[in-house]
């Protein structure tokens, strides 16, 4: 581990992370996409509640790999969630821990396993949130691209690293 990255212990999903990883991800979206997403879009992108059963299907899907990341006091302070084909499909830090390198410590564990395995590029759909950081990575936007979450649109941008 980094230097960088040594306040933060990251551990793979264990049995009954959903509850906790799906709180996260919900703070991380209401909280921090705030500035870019009207109420109607943050609630079909991240319901509240959330589909606690419905994130714990996807994080046991068995082609994901995911690591959570831990603070000090061993609460929750993200997630990452990638496949062995180079995508990177969640990454989400809890707001209490934005700008602490959370995030950069889950994708260095990610970017590290996928390197182990000869994955040569990384792609990822970003929001407009997260851009900045995969930019700050070495991604570059492909293509921005709207979705349909519960009929509400959304923006995203297909990015990849080689």
């Amino acid at each position: 581990m980094r230097a960088e990255d040594a306040a933060i212990a990251i551990r793979p999903a264990a049995a009954g992370d959903a509850p906790a990883l799906a709180r996260v991800f919900t703070e991380a979206v209401h909280t921090l996409g705030a500035a870019h997403f009207d109420a109607r879009q943050l609630q079909a992108w991240a319901p509240r509640p959330p589909d606690v059963a419905g994130w714990d299907a996807r994080l046991r899907a068995p082609d994901l790999h995911v690591r959570v990341a831990l603070t000090h006091t061993d609460e929750v302070a993200g997630f990452i969630a990638w496949s062995d084909d180079g995508h990177i499909d969640l990454l989400f830090t809890h707001p209490a821990q934005a700008r602490r390198r959370v995030a950069t410590a889950l994708f260095r564990e990610a970017e590290r396993s996928l390197a182990a395995r000869g994955v040569r590029a990384l792609f990822t759909e970003a929001s407009p949130i997260a851009r900045p950081v995969f930019e700050r990575w070495g991604f570059v936007v492909q293509e921005e691209q709207r979705v349909l979450r519960h009929g509400v649109e959304l923006w995203r941008y297909a990015m990849r690293r080689p």
